[in-house]
């Protein structure tokens, strides 16, 4: 954890922000041996009452990472911080809290999402692919930990004794008020590891899931979109996992019965070049095939159309 503390009291300031930290403070580090040099380098720049309330709510958290063995943190100076998020340049996380195994950040992976309330024959589809996905490829499962199509994801992978990342919306002294906290247990005792940008004691909210879906999409080395609808929260991730370029999978039966696949319907339709429509489990080698393949022209006139906006 380099320099953790430090970036620790940086985040607990007035006015502070991650663009703020790794613009101004993470190049900088290095310079100041201990953290009471940097403590005094900082009290040329903030008032003692600042710094005594930040010194204050620094403590508070450390106390909280070594009360619980399984609790520890990953700073951007790390070598365990996912290089992927450092696509996100100043705007990545400075902190990432962790619970269990945080080797398998590194990783090849594979996000799986999808709808709070996928039909029976999606779930059974999801949890079919997904272990042939990770017997076929080794990669980690990359999910959000909540209901249905992300916990299928985890269970699947889990039952399999493979290892299976979650990105919470919650700080990690929070997990067990979350509604999947048994299976985030679960995932840790299984050797996988649970990861928040949120202090020990953050609660959810709407901007924590926005939070959350983005983490998942920038980590990600592609996507699979087990079933969602064009208003669906997983849109949002979508959104996200275009921006950073991803290869995204959607699963899309010949007979969606009354079950609701708008989203998979307007993702094939409007990121064609960048997606792969997932029929049956026989088109795992396609995608597989897809996901490494060397993009077409037209995604590069879409790379520069999504910079512009």
């Amino acid at each position: 954890m380099k320099k953790f503390k430090e970036l620790l009291l940086l985040s607990n300031l007035k006015r502070m922000s991650p663009i703020k930290i790794n613009r101004d403070y993470v190049p900088i580090l290095s310079r100041y041996g201990n953290f009471n040099k940097f403590l005094d380098y900082l009290e040329k720049q903030y008032s003692m009452e600042d710094l005594d309330k930040a010194l204050e709510l620094t403590e508070d958290i450390l106390d909280i990472i070594d009360s619980n063995p399984l609790f520890s943190a990953v700073t951007i100076l790390d070598k365990e911080y996912p290089s992927k998020l450092k696509d996100l340049a100043n705007k990545a996380p400075p902190i990432l809290y962790t619970v269990g195994n945080t080797e398998i950040l590194s990783k090849p992976n594979m996000a799986v999402i999808g709808t709070r309330k996928p039909d029976i024959d999606t779930q059974n589809f999801e949890y079919r692919f997904v272990q042939n996905l990770v017997e076929r490829t080794e990669r980690a499962i990359i999910s959000g930990l909540a209901l249905g199509c992300d916990k299928t994801a985890h269970m699947a992978t889990v039952d399999m004794r493979e290892d299976t990342i979650a990105v919470l919306p919650v700080g990690i002294n929070r997990i067990s008020q979350l509604p999947n906290s048994r299976l985030a247990q679960m995932i840790v005792e299984n050797g996988g590891c649970l990861i928040t940008s949120f202090k020990p004691n953050a609660g959810a909210n709407k901007s924590s899931y926005d939070t959350r879906n983005q983490y998942v999409a920038t980590l990600a080395d592609g996507i699979f979109v087990a079933q969602c609808s064009s208003e669906s929260g997983t849109m949002n991730t979508v959104d996200y996992a275009r921006k950073r370029h991803r290869r995204i999978g959607c699963f899309m039966p010949d007979d969606v019965g009354s079950a609701d696949f708008s989203g998979n319907e307007l993702i094939l339709k409007e990121y064609r070049h960048r997606s792969f429509a997932i029929k049956n489990q026989d088109d795992l080698d396609g995608f597989l095939e897809f996901l490494v393949s060397r993009p077409k022209k037209r995604d590069y006139q879409s790379t520069l159309l999504d910079f512009m906006g």
